[in-house]
């Protein structure tokens, strides 16, 4: 019989404790791939080769080598022995390479054990570096399982903020500490109830539990206190993370001490790197965006060039359409029964004293919708009711609005009733948010503008309104499109071009500041923006020039100055008269109190108000930026975004690997045709049998784009 050994004289260890005790070597590191090997083979599973991990997929003997490693974690966590825990770890690491074997992880919720062995007493260095290793790839590996994602992401943020400061002598491990937190971050941005989080079954935790003030004041007081070298290589870093912190919750930024985080972005705004530059201008819109309606946000982190991040609108999302109701209703009233109704929504009604006629009323606003006001100062109310006839909606809008359609379904105007639908959504929208209504409420109403703009692009081709509408309640980079196949409909009014013009002005450059702030500058859609914001300066001239006298105007003037400014930086001579025009813009639009964009405009103040203040606040800071490879990067990616041999600092290295062919003992892993996450058990479309995917989500989600490929290829056969 064997001898028992025994931890600190109490327990003895197990079989597969001793087994991983006879490894020669005290460090852990070196160890782990036989660690893993061990526990592998204690458990009768293998996970090392292709062969392996396809067998497993074939068999659909996932579940099973998931329920062993589960009993083993049971068996041993208690124990807290760091050869094992660090067997187990490398294990997970090695199922987290193929994106549909890891999705077994999470119905044991496997992945909770990972950040349980933080809380290791006294937490051993060698497993803590493992542990963040682990929870790297499990921000990216979860593929499509968003609830669970999700829930990852906000462990993360809690685990990782207290290990900041013990790796601050440490670069490439600080890097890697800094990439989780920001990846948790853009995880958790559909926080506090969105949809995401429900789908796996999972409650949503409140903002608070994700103790972003306290990341903050880590991250603020790293910048002030660490060497300068810390702040020339990690910048990147740090700037992103709190742009996330400002998004999420901006009093966590506001709170700081001394007003240390708005001055910083207004600091940002000061140096002659372009991404830093967008991240200052967008912490400072996000410090002025206190809402808690982002689908409504101006610069919303989903409206970006990166195709990936752009599944914003499901074409299956099915929400109940009013005028369909009322066109089905029509639909089945006889001649007799429709008589009737024209006749009775031809007689006049009085409201607050006015007497008004549903038809003349819905007709005034369609005339308006797409005219224009008679008036260039009409256009400064905002919204502009003038033209029903009436003083305002009322206590009960949906009931004046299915009024005022029905009035132009029975006399036989389709298409002005569903720009009146369309146009008093949007209205809708905008009072709901002023008045802080349910922000549910408010979202259901976004996705219904949404989709009346979509449908209204089929049903009516020709017609510039709704291509102005898609642009208007999209944005994104589609709105170019939109934008230009609407000038060029036989109906775009002088008034639905400078409105199109004006959406477009707006959307490049809302799209390409969100882009360069958040995108790695190798990357594509970094690339574009960078063209893009390039070309704004044109488009904002142009609607500038069809906007004379409106507050539109006003507002893109002040956007030509901070174009200028995210372009050249602050120090180019050609700011100064566009300062002043903008100053003057902003004096009127206060004057007339146009709510138009307010955080925008709180923003350009702060920034004016502030940058003084702010370049001696952070004189360290702003001296260390044009030392930094990043800032050579983001120099030449922008003046030539062609350019080849330099990387955005060094986020590159970690974030890279998680977007390339993950590899087992040296055979590469087929990559998913929408998502590209790698396995080996990825399904051919049955059409063309080229595209593969992850699952039917992720094929649904890729049929837009592959459409056109896959049905040429049958007709091609």
């Amino acid at each position: 019989m064997a001898t028992l050994h025994y931890v600190d004289g109490r327990n003895p260890y197990n079989t597969l404790e001793l087994q991983c005790l006879r490894v020669p070597g005290s460090a852990l590191t070196p160890c782990l791939e036989r660690l893993s090997a061990i526990v592998c083979k204690h458990l009768d599973i293998a996970i090392f080769t292709a062969r392996d991990i396809k067998r497993i997929l074939k068999t659909n003997s996932g579940g099973e080598v998931i329920r062993k490693l589960v009993r083993c974690v049971e068996e041993n966590e208690g124990r807290e022995n760091v050869r094992v825990l660090g067997g187990i770890l490398t294990t997970i690491l090695h199922i987290l390479k193929d994106a549909v074997l890891s999705q077994e992880i999470y119905r044991p919720n496997l992945h909770h054990f990972v950040f349980r062995c933080f809380d290791m007493r006294p937490l051993d260095p060698e497993l803590r570096d493992l542990l963040v290793s682990v929870v790297a790839e499990f921000l990216i590996a979860p593929g499509h399982a968003p609830g669970y994602s999700h829930d990852v992401a906000v462990r993360c943020l809690a685990k990782m903020t207290p290990l900041i400061h013990a790796y601050t002598d440490n670069d490439t491990k600080l890097q890697l500490l800094f990439v989780n937190i920001r990846m948790s971050l853009f995880k958790v941005r559909f926080h506090c109830g969105h949809h995401l989080s429900h789908s796996a079954g999972l409650a949503s935790p409140s903002i608070d539990t994700l103790e972003l003030p306290y990341l903050a004041k880590t991250i603020v007081g790293l910048l002030t206190d660490a060497p300068t070298w810390l702040i020339r290589n990690q910048h990147g870093h740090i700037s992103d993370i709190l742009v996330w912190i400002s998004y999420h919750q901006p009093e966590a930024i506001l709170d700081l001490h001394s007003n240390q985080g708005s001055l910083f972005f207004a600091a940002c705004n000061l140096t002659s790197s372009v991404a830093l530059r967008c991240r200052g201008f967008v912490g400072l819109m996000n410090l002025h965006y206190l809402n808690d309606t982002s689908d409504e946000r101006f610069y919303e982190p989903r409206r970006s060039f990166d195709e990936r991040r752009r599944n914003l609108f499901p074409e299956e999302l099915q929400i109940l359409n009013k005028s369909t109701v009322l066109e089905k209703f029509l639909q089945s009233r006889n001649e007799r029964e429709v008589e009737e109704i024209l006749h009775d929504t031809s007689v006049t009604d009085l409201i607050d004293g006015v007497f008004y006629n549903p038809y003349d009323a819905a007709l005034r606003y369609v005339g308006y919708e797409l005219l224009g006001p008679q008036a260039t100062d009409q256009s400064f109310i905002f919204p502009n009711l003038r033209s029903f006839g009436i003083p305002d909606l009322g206590d009960e809008p949906d009931d004046l609005i299915d009024e005022l359609e029905m009035a132009l379904r029975v006399n036989k105007k389709v298409f002005e009733a569903e720009v009146l639908r369309l146009g008093f959504t949007m209205i809708l929208i905008k009072d709901m948010t002023d008045k802080k209504a349910d922000t549910h409420e408010i979202q259901k109403l976004s996705f219904s503008a949404r989709m009346l703009a979509q449908a209204g692009m089929k049903k009516w081709p020709d017609r510039s309104y709704f291509y102005w509408a898609a642009a208007k309640t999209h944005g994104g980079i589609e709105c170019r499109e939109w934008v230009e196949r609407g000038l060029q409909c036989s109906d775009c009014t002088p008034h639905m071009r400078r409105r199109m013009l004006y959406e477009v002005a707006l959307n490049a450059f809302s799209t390409s500041v969100i882009s360069l702030a958040l995108e790695l500058n190798e990357s594509v859609s970094w690339r574009l923006a960078a063209e893009c914001l390039k070309s704004a300066k044109g488009r904002i001239e142009d609607a500038i020039e069809l906007s004379r006298g409106s507050p539109e105007e006003k507002l893109l003037i002040v956007f030509l100055y901070v174009t200028e400014l995210m372009v050249k930086g602050a120090t180019s001579p050609s700011l100064v008269p566009l300062e002043k025009n903008a100053i003057k813009a902003m004096s009127t639009l206060a004057a007339v109190r146009y709510p138009g964009h307010m955080e925008f405009l709180k923003a350009v103040a702060d920034f004016l108000l502030n940058r003084e203040k702010a370049r001696k606040q952070w004189s360290t800071f702003l001296a260390e930026v044009p030392n930094s490879k990043s800032f050579a990067s983001d120099v030449l990616r922008f003046d030539d975004p062609e350019a080849e041999g330099l990387f955005w600092d060094n986020r590159i290295d970690q974030v890279s690997r998680w977007y390339e062919q993950k590899t087992v003992n040296d055979k590469q892993l087929p990559l998913c045709t929408g998502c590209g996450t790698s396995s080996l058990g990825l399904r051919k479309c049955s059409r063309c049998e080229k595209a593969r995917y992850c699952d039917k989500l992720c094929q649904t989600s890729d049929w837009k784009r592959h459409k056109k490929e896959c049905l040429s290829s049958e007709i091609a056969s």
